[in-house]
């Protein structure tokens, strides 16, 4: 087919025939063609083998149709740029995987729908076994309390592919990140420029002050697998990349919108640093970059306030449009997200002290008292504000190791200047400053001229 001028590159096949995508996908094409120049299902899965069994077999089908057994090299590298041209959160190709999980029927049962978490989990390598096989132990029961949100058969636990990508797309949309990147790698195998590509999609690494892997106590693997698939890569030390696009593309560019996983590192622990607000403040202020900070409540209640920006004590609302509260446990429910949702109060008088998140901070989702202890959750699951203990409370900084050092530096420069401070000499003798004059008139005794004025009061003694 003839080039396509560019203000049409991006909307026809001839578009995709001047990319580097289109051209890893026709190496893909000749490397599994039969002799015939075609590309069967099996082929396609021999693409997937060793991984999940399957699972070619059926994005082949997702692609092509029932009725296409086979497909010329045209069909193949249109359908393949067509896919991988799409960021992995986008509508179009959370549809496609479900697909592939529905065996391209309308109805997806809630057992498929496990396996395709089960198969994210495993490919971001979070809770598997010796054999490689993802558990997802709580994956399942999160499903299950999900299912009557999406919208169940009347007869049956089986739910319609329509509703589910809905439900995912609010709710959950980077189910298929770590999916769509092994796609993605999988297709950019045969290429020369395969080494270009970014990393494979992984999980953040919890790591401590002392630069060592550590648990979180609030986060197991399932749940910061379910934190991925709802944050912004911000969040995950992900990069953003920009999809394919035509003639423009001049390089192999993840679609997934994320690399390799990123580092949070424990900034406060309230079983280590205590619980407190002055505690909560010294390890938290000065961390200029997004954090998640995690509190678990009576009742095993466990949530989570996403924070894309620096943390700053003001009675007026503040963040960024990344930033989001997540109830993390018992259930999984996302409970606000955008901008300006958060305040954090100490001081001025006649506003709520503490910390506030929610849409309406007038009625927040959730209010963290001044001292920490206590929570009242305000939200859609509870018919009224509900008052709850606090247990315990962990903020992890998501902007990887540099940042936790630039704040670590910063505090330190702050150490010095307070010192610098308290060694400054005042200048003659205090008493006779005009500064001291003016602190008297305003009814500030400073210490030498208040000592004095007692003394000459003081009756003498005989």
């Amino acid at each position: 087919m003839g080039a396509q001028s560019s203000s049409t590159a991006s909307s026809s096949p001839g578009a995709a025939q001047t990319s580097p995508l289109h051209d890893a996908a026709g190496l893909c094409f000749d490397d599994l063609a039969d002799a015939e120049g075609a590309v069967t299902a099996a082929a396609f899965e021999h693409l997937f083998s060793g991984s999940v069994a399957g699972f070619g077999g059926r994005l082949f089908v997702s692609l092509f149709g029932k009725e296409k057994p086979r497909v010329s090299k045209p069909e193949f590298v249109e359908a393949i740029y067509r896919l991988l041209s799409h960021d992995s959160r986008q509508s179009v190709t959370i549809n496609t995987y479900l697909e592939v999980f529905s065996d391209a029927d309308a109805v997806l049962p809630l057992q498929a729908l496990s396996c395709a978490c089960k198969l994210a989990l495993k490919l971001s390598d979070a809770d598997s076994d010796a054999s490689g096989e993802a558990t997802g132990s709580n994956i399942s029961l999160y499903l299950t309390a999900a299912s009557s949100t999406i919208g169940s058969k009347e007869n049956g636990d089986d739910l319609t592919v329509a509703r589910v990508a809905n439900w995912l797309i609010d709710n959950m949309p980077g189910i298929f990140d770590s999916v769509h990147g092994w796609v993605e790698r999988a297709v950019w195998s045969s290429s020369p420029q395969a080494s270009d590509l970014q990393a494979p999609f992984a999980l953040p690494n919890c790591v401590s002050s002392s630069k060592a892997s550590v648990s979180s106590e609030l986060l197991n693997e399932d749940g910061i697998w379910v934190l991925s698939t709802l944050l912004s890569p911000c969040f995950l030390g992900h990069y953003q990349s920009k999809a394919v696009s035509g003639a423009a593309a001049a390089a192999p560019v993840s679609s997934t919108g994320a690399s390799t996983g990123g580092q949070w590192n424990l900034l406060y622990n309230s079983r280590d640093h205590g619980l407190s607000l002055n505690r909560f403040k010294h390890h938290v202020m000065d961390y200029r970059g997004p954090s998640l900070c995690c509190i678990r409540c009576d009742h095993g209640k466990v949530l989570v306030l996403a924070v894309d920006c620096e943390w700053r004590e003001s009675s007026s609302a503040w963040g960024g449009a990344e930033c989001m509260l997540v109830q993390l446990a018992p259930t999984i429910l996302p409970l606000a997200s955008g901008p300006k949702l958060l305040m954090f109060n100490e001081k001025t008088r006649g506003v709520r002290l503490g910390l506030s998140a929610g849409r309406d901070l007038a009625r927040p989702d959730i209010h963290l008292d001044e001292n920490l202890d206590k929570l009242t959750l305000r939200a859609s699951l509870a018919s009224s504000p509900e008052e709850l203990g606090v247990r315990h409370i962990e903020v992890w900084g998501c902007g990887g190791a540099d940042l936790q050092e630039a704040q670590r530096r910063q505090k330190e420069w702050d150490k010095k200047q307070v010192e610098k401070r308290r060694k400054v000499k005042r200048p003659g003798r205090w008493e006779e400053n005009p500064d001291a004059l003016i602190l008297e008139w305003g009814g500030v005794h400073t210490t030498s001229n208040f000592q004095h004025d007692r003394t000459k009061d003081e009756p003498e003694k005989h």
